[in-house]
């Protein structure tokens, strides 16, 4: 009896072993850089003032208030998201710019954005230049043993673990791609981002007043009219949800299709068993009542609603 409780408890601490070891391995492989997004560095006397008349959250916040990050949308002159961008204070005493500011952009369309902050900082006193050589995008998941490097908290939704813009150090061996598991994670919390899963919608449509992107006090920027009308008349009639299947593929793109045949929403993402789609809010107030389950193309999928969501986004009346 005596020797079977030893072996019972041996093989209690060989398991705690093995799996504190598995735990720290699974902690370092949750931080790296997403290869997915690239860096713009904007830098001169007039980069704030011209950030702040071009995206929709407050610049001058994050400089006031020394917040480690801000997330934003550039929109186009009908309010819809041309790209969604983090923005950084560069405080990079080796630049030799006193007021400066890294952007964590999509790298699908880091050219056109970079053409698009230009046309905005003409007779200005700002320089728009690609900087993905010195910096890259980093992010640490939740459970990851190390703070990345002090970088700050992702500023949409704590959820999302850390997310910063830090130096590229050509000495060391290439960081670990976390695009695949970011992907999944945000999608488990409903998080739209970059240009496919955004691009032509309204940022309220994509949840951005929710996720600290968007600030209703600052002064003008260009798209602003749609967002500010959609905001104070509580007139979203979309918005991004998350969902899960099994058994099946999913399509991007594919209709989200209602029980009277109709079409209520498109399928903006997917990756393993889960996805984003932007549905009206009619459609996602009658799904959750009958346990969150739909149907795309055959597929029933699973809706859910973010712990993160206000509770007058199912309140609000279309």
């Amino acid at each position: 009896g005596t020797r079977r409780r030893r072996a019972r408890t041996h093989h209690r601490t060989r398991s705690r072993h093995t799996r504190a070891r598995l735990d720290m391995t699974l902690a370092r492989a949750f931080s790296g850089a997403l290869a997915s997004r690239a860096v713009l560095r904007v830098v001169g006397a007039d980069a704030s003032s011209m950030l702040q008349s071009s995206v929709t959250n407050d610049v001058h916040a994050l400089c006031a208030e020394r917040l480690a990050s801000a997330y934003a949308a550039v929109l186009t002159p009908k309010g819809k998201i041309f790209i969604d961008v983090f923005i950084t204070r560069l405080d990079d005493e080796t630049s030799g710019e006193k007021i400066g500011f890294l952007l964590d952009v999509d790298r699908a369309r880091v050219d056109e954005t970079t053409n698009v902050l230009k046309r905005l900082s003409l007779r200005k006193d700002v320089r728009v230049e690609r900087a993905c050589d010195a910096y890259e995008v980093s992010v640490v998941l939740p459970g990851a043993e190390s703070d990345g490097g002090g970088i700050g908290f992702d500023p949409r939704f704590d959820g999302l673990g850390r997310r910063g813009v830090t130096r590229r150090d050509a000495k060391s061996p290439a960081s670990t791609s976390m695009d695949a598991a970011h992907r999944v994670l945000r999608m488990t919390h409903g998080i739209a981002e970059g240009v496919s899963e955004l691009a032509d919608a309204y940022p309220l449509e994509c949840n951005f007043d929710a996720l600290n992107g968007v600030s209703f006090t600052k002064g003008c920027y260009m798209g602003q009219e749609n967002t500010a009308r959609q905001h104070f008349r509580g007139a979203v009639r979309k918005r991004v949800v998350p969902f899960a299947f099994s058994g099946a593929s999913v399509d991007i793109g594919a209709p989200v299709i209602n029980d009277k045949g109709e079409t209520v929403g498109d399928v903006i993402a997917v990756e393993q068993d889960r996805g984003l789609m932007r549905a009206r809010m009619k459609f996602i107030r009658e799904a959750l009542a009958t346990n969150g389950v739909v149907a795309t193309n055959g597929v029933t999928l699973d809706v859910s609603v973010p712990t993160w969501w206000p509770a007058k986004y199912l309140e609000s009346v279309d």
